[in-house]
Formats: C-alpha cells, structure tokens, sequence
C-alpha cells in the first residue's frame, strides 16, 4: 500500500471517530457530552488504528512473500543455468585434457614415424652402381626397404579394423586392429608383406609401437559414443624385452587407466608361452592394470585354460578349420571350449569364410566369430 492510501485511511477513519464520538456525546449530555464524545473519538481512532495496522502487517507480509517466491524462482533458475555452466565446463575441461592427450600422442606418432624412418634410412644399403647382371641377391630389394621409409615418412601407415562378432546376433563386440602401409603407387602392404622385413631390421617394436597409439587415438573418440566395444592390439613378445619400449609404454598406460577397459593386448600363443622372464614381468605389470590378453594362432588344441586364466588370458582365438575339420576335432573342440567357459575364456573361431561354418559353430556354442564373412579388414573412418 501506498503512503498516500495509508494517509487517506488515517483520515478517513480519523474522521469517522470524530463524527461518532460527537454523535455519541450529543446522545448522553447527562454525562457530559463533550468529554464522553472525545472519550469515544479516541477509543475508536485507536481501534481503526490498530485495526490499520493489522491489515497493513497483513499486506506486507503477502507482498513479502510473493516476493520470496519470486526471488527463490529467480534463485532456481539461476541455480539450473550455474549447473548446466558446471557441466559445460567439465566437458570442455575433459576436452581440453583428451585434446591435450591426442596431442601428446600425435607429437609420439610423429616421433615414432621418425624414428622408424630413420632406423629404416640407417639400414638402406647405398646405390649399387655397376652390379652385373646375375649377381646374387644380397637380401631384400633396396627399393622395398625405401618404399618403406618414404610411406613412413609421408605417414602412410594406416590403422584397419576387422570386427568380431557374436553368435548367433553378429553384433560387434570387438575390433582387431591391423596396420597397413600405403606404398608411393598406391599399393597396400599387409602386415605379411613387411613384418618379416621389419622383423629382420629390427623394426618390429617401433611399429608396435606405432599401432597401439593409433588404436588409442580412436578408442579415445569411439568411447564417446559406445563405451561398450573394446579393441585387440597385436603385440610382439619381443616388445616387451625393449627397454626403450617398455617404460614410456608403461608410463602412459599408468597415465590412462581408462584404456583397460577398451583395449586387449594379443600375443601369438607360442610366443606367450615361451615368453621370456623379461617379457613375464611386464605382462604380470600389464595384468596388475587390468588389462587382458588374448591369444592367436593356435595351432593345436593343446593349451590349458587353467594355465591361461591365470595369466590373464580372457580370449583364445582358434581358426574355424581347426575346430570343424572332422568330427573327432569338432568332440575336442566342444571340451576345449568347455574348459574354457570354466575358466572365464571367451573362444573366437577365426578365418570363418562361409555360412555352413557358421552353423556348425552355432552346433558347437561358440559365441564369437571372426572372418571375411562377418566383415574384411577396412579402414578406419576415424582417420580416412
């Protein structure tokens, strides 16, 4: 209410009394009228006063409390607009940090590319000049060693992927990660066409190397979207012996816990088996992390699953051809997949090229299958 109103009430119910009380002193002039009307006059203003003064008290505190409820609406608001500002924040400060990351793996990708070109340049033989005709090979081509170096150095080491998929739904549960190299012509080398160069220059680590920052690179975008695939980096045992490899590569896993539960490291069996005390030291570091294992190119049924559980093996990968060839090896199969179920082994029929041997993995309750047939190795989109 206004201070005029409230000016206007007291003079209105001011003179109110005064009417009344002459009104009521003009009644009674037995007992003096004059002073029995001012008597009332002053009863009355003090009630319409006091009756004021409660519809005042009343009035304001209404008005208090619409304004309370609009300031804790204005309080709510600004308190919904502050969280959504905290999570915009959190996001851009794990951007900002994943951001940070990827560029500290692309600033290792680049050094790796160098190190490998230049490991590669050390061991080119210099031009031949005057060779005769019919001279014998002294070794692998030098234009291949070159073609080689020039791929690494334009960065034309490509990172592939083939899924692997469960049974019977063949829905992608993991990806195999490969590496290709795209040579100057435009041709593909696969990993059979350079490995054992690179095994025989002493290569191998670094393009190990290589391959696991790239597949951390695209687990870093992909589990945005799909926290729920997880991808197999090949690795050579012998990488593990490799000082120079080993500690950086320990250290950024010890930075990025978070990888453990996308990333599986694969070994051939024979490898893993008949890994040295080196070697055995870093996977006992590996699995202390939570990283898992998994196992190729088996070649016979022979692996105990107790042995491999212990180890940190999760999944065992054997062709379908070694699993279907006869019915005695498909008896052998179905134990060793067995033991495997006890043990909390996943088994991966690999190289599955045909539908009928889809169904008879189904017959022998294999989960997961890998193969053409489920998809070829392509390139990745995250780097096309």
């Amino acid at each position: 209410m206004s201070p005029f109103a409230h000016a206007a009430l007291v003079f209105s119910y001011s003179l109110a009394a005064a009417l009344a009380g002459m009104r009521v002193g003009a009644l009674v002039p037995a007992l003096d009228g004059a002073a029995m009307g001012y008597a009332c006059t002053a009863i009355l203003f003090l009630l319409f006063a006091l009756a004021h003064e409660v519809l005042a008290r009343r009035l304001a505190l209404s008005a208090l409390r619409a304004e309370l409820i609009d300031v804790r609406k204005v309080e709510r608001a600004r308190e919904s607009q502050l969280d959504h500002a905290r999570r915009e924040i959190a996001v851009l400060r794990r951007e900002v940090q994943e951001s940070g990351g990827v560029n500290d793996e692309m600033e290792l990708v680049r050094s790796l590319l160098g190190q490998l070109a230049d490991r590669i340049g050390e061991r080119l033989p210099p031009p031949a000049l005057g060779i005769p005709a019919g001279a014998p090979d002294a070794g692998p081509p030098p234009t291949t060693l070159d073609s080689l170096r020039q791929a690494i150095e334009d960065n034309r080491v490509d990172l592939y992927l083939q899924p692997i998929v469960s049974l019977p739904q063949r829905r992608t549960r993991y990806y195999e990660c490969f590496s290709r190299i795209r040579i100057e012509d435009g041709t593909v080398l696969g990993p059979d066409q350079y490995l054992a160069l690179a095994e025989a220059e002493g290569l191998l680590t670094t393009i190990d190397n290589l391959l696991l920052f790239r597949c951390v690179q695209l687990v870093r975008r992909v589990r945005r979207r799909n926290r729920n695939v997880g991808f197999f980096v090949n690795m050579a045992t012998a990488s593990l012996e490799d000082e120079a490899f080993v500690t950086p590569f320990l250290d950024f896993l010890e930075q990025n816990p978070e990888l453990s539960d996308h990333i599986v490291f694969e070994f051939g069996a024979a490898d893993f088996r008949q890994a040295s005390a080196a070697a055995q030291i870093i996977l006992s570091e590996l699995r202390q992390r939570r990283y898992g294992f998994s196992i190729d190119r088996v070649e016979v049924l022979d692996l105990d699953p107790e042995w491999l559980a212990e180890h940190g093996v999760r999944v065992v990968k054997v062709p379908a051809s070694l699993l279907l060839d006869v019915p005695e090896s498909r008896l052998k199969a179905t134990r060793f997949r067995m033991a495997l179920d006890r043990n909390g082994i996943d088994l991966v029929a690999e190289k599955v090229e045909s539908e009928p041997a889809v169904l008879d993995l189904l017959d022998l309750r294999v989960d997961l299958g890998q193969g053409w047939i489920f998809g070829e190795p392509r390139r990745s989109r995250e780097e096309s």
